[in-house]
């Protein structure tokens, strides 16, 4: 409706009502109206409102040129961005989208092909023309688009754009009055050329710190899966590969500034992966409860301390070794991998059902 696209016009500006009002010489109150459908804006003001946005009239009135061979031109311009392929004309795009200026699809995808035309040619007209197509396309978004793409993907792509025009002022001015979200990498860029060298670096250190916790905690999810489907060895050399991972991070702690708690916590969450993938890997399974359950006796009282689940939690017995096992694999019955696991070395080193 009227009032929905009005609102979503003034909100995607960050202009204020007051300020929107100023603008159109009218009062608070009347665009207030307007935005909750209690009231239309004069003709006057619609021409107004359209000039302010650069949109058309007829895009506020939801009307819209009634012609299937948009879509057709859409879907060729979409083929050639998957292929980066520069076959259609550009003076075409221009043509289509003078046609359709409401047209919110047609204005992404021709952005997006601009962008290819301008590499496969090099030419500033090309870059110009995008920028100015998919700022339309910010003015003609709302949430019902989301489904081709999103608005901060949208502003994502202008920034990209005066990055490739050199315009690193520009972009950096972009990104923080648009508060654009995944955009650190094109901010470090910005601050590295404009000579901002320890924003550039301190932006940088953060991404990898982010990007690198990332990488450990995926390979952890890969070795999870692989012990779960039995796969031990695959799992034993994925762990390996983390542990030998965050080790060469740690070698660059001075470069961090010591800010690897995460990375720490980390290692030791391997660490555990690694003494249950080492089950089926080494010798005995007598070796593999040693490695994997600690026990003693202090003034009488057998104890275990043992790595499934709570890596720091103690259980206390009076039991025989046999029963002291048995209360470890009840503690880790809940986490079905390492209930497996403890369920196979118990039957090996005492035999018989766990339930006997």
């Amino acid at each position: 409706m009227l009032g929905e696209k009005i609102y979503n016009l003034r909100k995607t500006r960050k202009i204020s009502q007051e300020e929107f009002a100023e603008l159109l010489n009218t009062s608070r109150q009347a665009i207030s109206k307007w935005e909750r459908n209690e009231a239309k804006p004069d003709i006057d003001k619609l021409i107004l409102i359209a000039k302010l946005f650069n949109i058309s009239v007829d895009y506020l009135l939801e009307y819209e040129i009634d012609d299937s061979n948009v879509e057709e031109f859409i879907d060729k311009l979409i083929v050639y961005c998957k292929s980066n392929e520069f076959k259609i004309n550009v003076n075409d795009i221009r043509f289509w989208c003078t046609k359709h200026p409401n047209n919110f699809k047609l204005h992404v995808i021709a952005a997006e092909y601009l962008g290819i035309a301008y590499i496969e040619n090099n030419k500033e007209e090309y870059l110009n023309l995008a920028l100015y197509y998919i700022k339309k396309a910010i003015i003609l978004h709302t949430p019902e688009y989301d489904n081709i793409t999103s608005l901060n993907q949208l502003h994502l792509y202008v920034v990209q754009i005066y990055l490739m025009q050199h315009k690193y002022g520009l972009a950096k001015e972009y990104i923080e009055a648009n508060k654009v979200y995944d955009s650190e990498v094109l901010l470090a860029k910005c601050n590295m050329s404009l000579g901002n060298y320890d924003s550039a670096l301190k932006t940088a250190s953060e991404i990898y710190l982010e990007s690198t916790s990332d990488i450990i905690n995926v390979s952890l999810i890969q070795a999870t899966v692989l012990l779960k489907t039995k796969l031990v060895k695959e799992a034993y050399e994925m762990i390996n590969w983390t542990i030998s991972f965050i080790n060469s991070i740690k070698n660059e702690e001075s470069f961090f500034q010591g800010i690897l708690c995460p990375f720490i916590y980390l290692k030791a969450t391997c660490e555990r992966l690694l003494n249950i993938s080492s089950i089926e890997t080494i010798n005995t399974l007598k070796e593999a409860i040693n490695i994997n359950v600690d026990y003693n006796v202090v003034s009488g009282v057998k104890s275990i301390k043992h790595y499934f689940g709570n890596p720091d939690e103690i259980l206390y017995t009076d039991s025989n070794i046999e029963n002291m096992f048995k209360e470890v694999i009840y503690q880790a019955s809940k986490e079905d991998i390492y209930y497996n696991v403890l369920v196979d070395i118990y039957k090996e080193l005492f035999g018989g059902n766990l339930n006997d």
